[in-house]
């Protein structure tokens, strides 16, 4: 995961998930893509936290992310979050926790 999060994004050391879209550069995406999750990561950086929850709420979040959503602002990082866990909800119920309460 620290190689494709170098490569990719530029940035040194391993991350929680990745999100590659099909479409084209500067296209409207349609959701389609690659998703990568680190297990690992999730488990250093949530350590109490099931393991299912935290790769359900990543998966969702890169989902929305290859649908064209971002989280580059701090109001930006707020409806991520929210549009994540209403997702969440649909297949969980309302108990799933944020993930990002820490």
């Amino acid at each position: 995961m620290a190689a494709f999060n170098r490569q990719y994004r530029g940035i040194a050391g391993p991350t929680d998930v990745l999100a590659f879209p099909v479409s084209a550069p500067g296209a409207r995406r349609d959701g389609s893509g690659d998703i990568l999750l680190c297990p690992a990561v999730l488990r250093r950086r949530f350590p109490s936290r099931p393991l299912p929850l935290l790769l359900a709420h990543r998966f969702v979040h890169a989902l929305l992310h290859l649908h064209g959503h971002g989280h580059d602002t701090a109001a930006a990082s707020r409806r991520m979050e929210i549009r994540t866990q209403r997702c969440l909800a649909s297949v969980y119920g309302q108990h799933h926790p944020s993930q990002h309460s820490e």
